[in-house]
């Protein structure tokens, strides 16, 4: 007479599922949940570069749906596809933190060349816009 109550657990799904190929390692297509173009291209782009990759591409199903999916074929026959996206989101990360590091280093650099004004002077005094 004491029984538990059904759990219902309402976790999100996966950020991304693998659908592999049964008879080829080498080859999947991997669906990128809440991801589009920003994430797809870049991915694309850095796999594309690497020497080992066969054949890479993605798609948005429908604009409506929030997912990619992103077919990869690795050429080599040791290289699993999932490893070979693994290599391309790290070599992805690589790049954009160097993007970042050389940024900020930039706007520093920047910052420190432009000539330092305090009080009611340093505002911005532009000329107002008629709207005629």
């Amino acid at each position: 007479a004491n029984r538990a109550a059904p759990s219902l657990s309402m976790q999100p799904p996966p950020p991304m599922t693998m659908i592999p190929d049964p008879a080829d390692a080498r080859n999947a297509t991997f669906v990128f949940l809440q991801e589009d173009h920003t994430l797809g291209n870049a991915l694309r782009y850095m796999l594309i570069k690497h020497p080992k990759t066969h054949f890479c591409g993605y798609s948005i199903p429908h604009p409506s749906e929030a997912k990619m999916h992103f077919r990869l074929q690795s050429s080599d026959p040791e290289l699993s596809a999932k490893d070979l996206l693994h290599e391309g989101v790290d070599s992805l990360k690589e790049m954009l933190h160097h993007i970042d590091s050389e940024f900020t280093k930039e706007l520093a650099r920047f910052q420190a060349a432009q000539p330092t004004q305090t009080g009611p002077a340093s505002q911005s005094q532009s000329a107002p816009i008629d709207k005629e």
